[in-house]
């Protein structure tokens, strides 16, 4: 039986983080699960993706809005930019006028034409309206949608984790205590039937031998041992159990519990079946994953189909000249 209660309580082992030292007493599981519940990183890393997975569905969601693109330039030139007009001679014949036509040729010289002036502003300015993605958008927000599921359920399955380990340990803790106290009640007789045995072989009628003797203080010094070990294994427990609430090592505290309860629960093999199909985080979240899946699907077959969007384009030009390319 001792054996036995030993590998036990090897089971309970200390882990997790830290965070106040002060005595805390007389705490039932449902404080000691309600203090991790606030204070645990992996909760808030949790939390966190929640707020990530958010994101990612408000970006989907920019699939349905108009999409708007301005763009300023303003240019100081160092020159005005001209156009050189190349020196043209053309040949006229002029008639009706003397009995003879008169033949001329006109020489037009080479001019330079300015374009426009050195300050130049522009300002452009794009709109984008889609009108039909080919199933794009619904895939791309069915993704998006599926991302904040799943993230709501890795921290209901964080909860549950917390929740599950502190019961194990807050129990297991309970569990060690009545086995360190039943040892140490046990070595206390013992003690009492050592002294006895012991008087009697010292000063007895001689039917205690100092065989018996023997023997009984070998016996006590075992259980003294295993309620030793009992003892350092029920405040291993509680160590374990103060860590994992992300308490400071140096805290103190009492559970209020003495006993393990037993619940009791009237419900068939298929309604827990169901029951955990209908709640469990892993279970919701890989429902979640296949139906991403399928938005992933209808993402790639809108490439193959056409789309459809109304597009606008105004463009602004400023300049201090108003003739040439620049003329109202």
């Amino acid at each position: 039986m001792p054996k036995s209660i030993l590998i036990f309580l090897l089971l309970v082992a200390p882990w997790g983080p830290s965070a106040y030292s002060q005595p805390l007493e007389l705490l039932s599981v449902e404080d000691c699960v309600e203090i991790p519940l606030k204070t645990n990183r992996q909760l808030a890393i949790s939390e966190a993706g929640v707020r990530i997975a958010r994101a990612h569905l408000a970006q989907a969601r920019s699939a349905y809005w108009h999409q708007i693109s301005t763009n300023a330039i303003f240019a100081r030139l160092d020159d005005a930019p001209v156009f050189l007009f190349p020196e043209e001679a053309d040949t006229y014949s002029i008639g009706g006028v003397l009995p003879q036509p008169i033949v001329t040729e006109v020489t037009v010289p080479e001019k330079e034409i300015k374009l426009l002036g050195q300050n130049l502003f522009t300002g452009t300015a794009n709109i984008t309206l889609p009108l039909y993605l080919g199933g794009l958008r619904p895939g791309l927000m069915r993704q998006a949608r599926a991302g904040v599921e799943v993230a709501h359920q890795n921290t209901r399955r964080t909860d549950q984790d917390i929740t599950f380990q502190i019961r194990r340990l807050y129990f297991g803790t309970v569990l060690a205590n009545k086995l360190a106290q039943i040892a140490q009640e046990t070595l206390d007789r013992l003690s009492v039937t050592l002294e006895l045995t012991e008087n009697l072989y010292q000063r007895g009628s001689g039917k205690v031998k100092k065989t018996d003797y023997l023997k009984n203080k070998m016996f006590v010094e075992t259980v003294r041992g295993i309620q030793i070990r009992l003892r350092e294994k029920a405040d291993n427990a509680q160590a374990g159990l103060t860590f994992y609430m992300g308490l400071d090592w140096e805290t103190q505290i009492t559970l209020s519990a003495t006993e393990i309860p037993v619940p009791k629960m009237d419900a068939s093999l298929n309604e827990l079946i169901g029951g955990s199909l209908r709640f469990n985080p892993d279970w919701l979240s890989l429902q979640a994953g296949l139906d991403a899946y399928d938005g992933k699907i209808q993402e790639a077959k809108s490439e193959t189909r056409p789309r459809l969007a109304l597009i606008g384009n105004l463009e602004y030009i400023n300049n201090d000249y108003d003739k040439g390319v620049v003329a109202p």
